[in-house]
């Protein structure tokens, strides 16, 4: 799977991404909003993303690259979420690629890959309140507040959803 955007480039992930994802993952900046520095080791994390990201059969998990550069600058898309009963849209950028727009313009291209090729009815996220440039993206792609999530060792986070009736409406 491909979608490209005007200055991005999300494909299905493979092996040689996993050096920036550790990377990415290890980044106290890049990860203060989203549970931590992972608790595995290289060699466990690295078979998780063999197995949740490359091998798994998915068609809405993708790798973001900056198409100027041809660099790894993240991830992003859309997998059932068991603790919200449905599919949630995640993403996650390396720190030099925050303020520059990205993380919305993925997000915008894995929403719209939701609803018209996968036909999912609904789409949620969830976000740490502390993340407020987050919060902005998810409002500016039209998602809404729903009430919160209470996490097992972690603050309790915000829920926003987004139907395919709002999400067609914002495309008139």
């Amino acid at each position: 799977m491909y979608i490209e955007t005007e200055r991005l480039i999300l494909r299905k992930p493979i092996r040689e991404d996993f050096a920036e994802y550790w990377l990415m993952k290890n980044d106290p900046m890049a990860t203060m909003y989203t549970g931590g520095i992972t608790p595995y080791t290289y060699e466990e994390r690295y078979k998780m993303f063999q197995e949740e990201w490359v091998d798994s059969g998915q068609n809405s998990e993708f790798t973001v690259i900056e198409k100027e550069s041809t660099m790894y600058i993240g991830y992003c898309g859309i997998r059932y979420c068991d603790v919200m009963g449905e599919n949630e849209l995640l993403y996650g950028l390396c720190l030099n690629s925050w303020n520059k727009g990205y993380g919305y313009e993925a997000a915008k291209a894995v929403l719209d890959y939701g609803f018209s090729a996968l036909k999912l009815a609904c789409i949620a996220a969830a976000v740490n309140p502390q993340n407020t440039y987050s919060e902005k993206i998810l409002a500016k792609l039209g998602m809404n507040y729903a009430g919160e999530l209470p996490m097992s060792g972690m603050e309790k986070l915000r829920k926003y959803v987004l139907n395919v009736e709002q999400y067609n409406q914002r495309r008139v």
